[in-house]
């Protein structure tokens, strides 16, 4: 990787920008919410697990650095599924919450993306299901970070 994307990528890894107005604002709004720093494949896991759900991701809907581009495909889609200490919010609402948290987004200054859904979790399914832009299935044979392994 060229060393001016290492700086970059590791200047945002020592410095994170904490969403702690965002979060205080959810309050009310969201009905769960977590940092993404294991990953937002692991970190929304998570909370399906707890909140006896499942998550389709959307990732034509899912933002990222620049610097990912200069990435291959496959390590690009990596590190945006999986990559972490990034420490933005993953939370969920309920669709009827949509405009409050456009105005909340744009009141803090504060880009949010919505980025897939909550669904039912199937037997024998992943908690958390990652689509193509045109509805097909990713195979993400990568989590996010376990401290555990």
């Amino acid at each position: 990787m060229p060393p001016d994307i290492v700086q970059r990528c590791d200047l945002r890894l020592d410095q994170p920008t904490p969403r702690l107005a965002l979060g205080m604002a959810l309050r009310g709004i969201a009905n769960s919410a977590l940092d993404l720093s294991d990953g937002i494949l692991g970190d929304l896991a998570h909370i399906c697990e707890q909140s006896k759900c499942a998550a389709r991701l959307h990732i034509d809907l899912m933002p990222y650095a620049e610097e990912l581009k200069e990435l291959s495909p496959a390590l690009s889609l990596e590190a945006i599924l999986a990559g972490g200490d990034d420490y933005e919010l993953c939370f969920t609402a309920s669709p009827l919450h949509r405009q409050a948290i456009l105005a909340l987004g744009q009141s803090l200054a504060t880009p949010l993306y919505r980025v897939g859904e909550i669904i039912s979790h199937q037997p024998q399914s992943p908690l958390v299901q990652v689509l193509d832009a045109s509805g097909g299935v990713i195979a993400t044979p990568f989590t996010g970070f376990d401290h555990f392994k």
